[in-house]
Parts: C-alpha cells; structure tokens; sequence
C-alpha cells in the first residue's frame, strides 16, 4: 500500500479551515476608475467585468470557447489579485478586476505532443498559499494528446511544464475534465487525474509530493466504480477532495457512489451508494441521480464532516435534491432536503456549521448558505443570499471560497448566454 506521511494542519487551508498562522488577507475592492468595470450590486455582490478576449481566440482556434470564460483564480492571501482564462489565455488583474493584462497565452504546439493545437485548453486555475504557486491544468477539447501542467512561482509573471512522470504523449490520453487537488495541510503535495483512452474512459490519479516537479503514477481511480448498464461496462467521470487534515485521506464521488481512500488513493473503498440510498424516494433514474458535489472540512482532534449533494430528491413528490452529512468520518449518514430545485455544482463546508451551495439549472443559479441557527429553530436552514444576481442571470460556475475573517469570500464566473453575452465574475462577501 502506498503511504505517505500527513501534516496535521495548524493553520488556513484554500476554502475549509481558518487560520492564525498566515496574515489575513487583504482588503477586498480599490476603487477603479474604469467606469462600469466593477459594479456593486448591493447585499455583499460585487460584478467584476472580464477581459476582452481577441477575436483571434475563436477564429484561430475554432474547438476553443474563445470569447468567454472558462475558468478563475483567486489568490488566496490577497483576493484582489484574479486569474481568469478562456482556455487559450490567462489575464491577471492585481486591482479586484479593474484593469487585465495578459500573462500566458497557450503554445500553438506545446512540447512533446502531436500538432492538435487548436484542441488543446485550460481548464482550471489553482493558486495556492503557502507554496505561492499558480498552476494551469490543460486539458483536449476534443483530440487524444499529451495532458500538461503549467507553473508559475512568480505571480504568474513567468511559467514552466510540470509534466514530468505524467503520460506521455505516444500514450493518446485524453484529460477532457482534468482535476488538480493540492493538499490542504501541505500544499507541496498534490493529486492529479486525468481521463484516458477514446471509448472506455479511465481516472487515472497521480500525486506528486515536490509541488509538481515531479508526479507518480498511483491508480486507476474509475477502475473502482465500474458498473454495467445495459451489458456495457460503464466509468463514469469523477471528482475529487482531500481531507485537510490527513493526505492519505482522499474522497472520490461520481454520479452514483461515494468511495474513500486511507493509503493515498492506491486503494478505494465504497462508503455510499447515493442512487441507492435516495432507494424508493428517488424520483429520478438511478444510473443519473448520484452525487454532483462533495466536500470535507475536519478540524484537528475530531472526526471529519463529509458533505455531499446529489440529483436525487430525498422525498417523494418533493422538489428539493437531496444533501447527505456526515459527521462520523464518513461511518454514518443523514439524508435531508437540500435548498431549491436545482442541483448542486458547487459545495463547501465552510466551517462546523457553515455550508455554502450553488445550485443551477439550464437558465440561472441560487446560491444558498447554511445557518444552523434556523435548524435549532425548526425552521428552513437555507437561506439563498442569491440577492441582486437572480434569476435573470446567466448559470454560475467556479465556485471558489476563501476565508476573509469572520466573513468569506466567494468567487463565481457567469456562463456565457443570451442574458450574459460579455463574461461576468460574481464576488460574494458575507456571513456563512
């Protein structure tokens, strides 16, 4: 089994846990003189304009999205400094989003893969904030090639390939929904998977305990939750958490089950078979209706907290998706009804009480904040804190979290539609 030493975690970590030994970060929204950049939209929402994509992006490279955002970053110790790409550049702003300038453009033809260029993409933004390292995770739209990992020391001034001990490019993996998942306890150590092969898709998860110089292969994830449907052998794509507290400790969820790991991912085990667990309640079809997101927040010296959502609904004839909890490290569970009617893309657990969720559906996005208080009252817990943004708006997507002293900070990008044509990020300050 493979085994790697912890670090019990004593301070901040990216989105679960506050902290008392890092600096706090700093004040959120200079003032900026662009007029209409950055708009305040009242009750703690903040609409953040994003930068002009060239035309080029769409035309040159047809596969991409090119005109609008794909994903963001946000530096953790100071959230005035974004990232944002379109998959095929990065801008950066040091001003909450009031000025952009470009800091990475993809290559044309990256070292060491086949000339498919115009597939290849970013797909996700990670800063993190005590290796004070931005990686960019590239992903193939379309086209079987070479997956790669782009790293910044610098604030993204600079950037290098952190490829080595990943798949080679002769190898025609196709990384389509590649994660990377840094340790929050020590964010030298980070977990990588990507898909593979055209038809039969697998995870494979590689980690890497040097801040991405170098990366070993550990196993196939997908491998672990293949199931038949149909006479077929299914894989579903998954996602992915690590426990702040414990490296070893890693969850994985895909549309129908939970499974954990206690030795670093190279062995799994099933904890929650959630299409089954919603059982005669579920509404749905059971092969859709599993966990959409999922998150773990663990303070030193108690069990973790395990959240997860999923699409089914708890009840018959009820509208609300289903949230399961628990607070046992995972031993036992607790059904209830999540916020909406939507659900969820987006999940944290912000403290012992705290959860944020953002549901979404085909036209707009809620997000909800969980208030125990209610619970001890009887009364709804959820409150949706999706104020000025509405219904009127395009989906939401991104969500990233970062603690901002007795509030938090929440970062969203708005989904491209017929109500968002130009690419918005939402910034949520507030209590949760």
């Amino acid at each position: 089994m493979l085994r790697r030493s912890g670090i019990a975690i004593v301070g901040c970590v990216l989105t679960l846990v506050s902290s008392v030994a890092f600096a706090a970060p700093k004040p959120v929204g200079p003032v900026c003189s662009v007029e209409g950049q950055i708009r305040d939209r009242g009750r703690g929402w903040t609409t953040i304009q994003a930068p002009e994509w060239p035309a080029s992006d769409t035309s040159d490279r047809p596969l991409h999205p090119g005109g609008y955002i794909v994903a963001i970053g946000v530096d953790p110790t100071d959230p005035n400094v974004l990232f944002v790409t379109n998959g095929s550049r990065v801008f950066r702003s040091k001003d909450s989003g009031c000025n952009w300038e470009q800091v990475f453009e993809m290559p044309q033809v990256p070292s060491g893969t086949p000339p498919r260029e115009k597939s290849q993409m970013i797909r996700q933004i990670v800063v993190t904030k005590s290796t004070r390292k931005i990686y960019l995770v590239q992903s193939n739209f379309t086209q079987l090639i070479h997956a790669h990992i782009f790293v910044s020391s610098d604030g993204g001034d600079t950037w290098a390939l952190s490829n080595q001990g990943l798949p080679p490019a002769s190898a025609h993996y196709n990384s389509d929904v590649p994660v990377l998942v840094p340790f929050p306890g020590d964010e030298s150590k980070l977990y990588y998977y990507l898909q593979t092969g055209p038809l039969v898709p697998n995870k494979q998860l590689y980690f890497s305990d040097d801040a991405g110089a170098t990366w070993t292969f550990v196993s196939d994830v997908a491998a672990e939750l293949q199931r038949e449907v149909d006479n077929h052998t299914v894989r579903i794509p998954l996602e992915l958490a690590v426990d702040p507290v414990d490296v070893n400790s890693v969850w994985a969820w895909d549309n129908t089950e939970v499974i954990h790991s206690t030795d670093g991912g190279a062995t799994w085990a099933k904890i929650i078979d959630i299409a089954a667990a919603a059982g005669p309640n579920n509404i749905g079809g059971a092969v859709s209706d599993g966990a959409t997101a999922l998150d773990v927040y663990h303070e030193p010296g108690k069990p973790a907290r395990i959240v997860a959502s999923t699409a089914a609904n708890c009840r018959v004839n009820s509208p609300e998706w289903c949230i399961f909890r628990s607070d046992d490290d995972g031993k036992t569970w607790i059904a209830t009804d999540g916020p909406g009617t939507s659900q969820a893309l987006g999940l944290r657990s912000t403290s012992t009480d705290g959860i944020i969720y953002l549901s979404t559906d085909a036209l707009a996005s809620n997000v909800f904040r969980y208030d125990a208080r209610l619970a001890l009252r009887g009364r709804d817990p959820w409150v949706d804190i999706t104020g000025p943004i509405g219904s009127a708006a395009s989906p939401l997507r991104g969500l990233t979290v970062i603690p901002d002293g007795k509030k938090t900070l929440a970062f969203f990008f708005q989904e491209q539609n017929v109500n968002n044509p130009n690419n918005t990020i939402e910034r949520y300050r507030g209590k949760v």
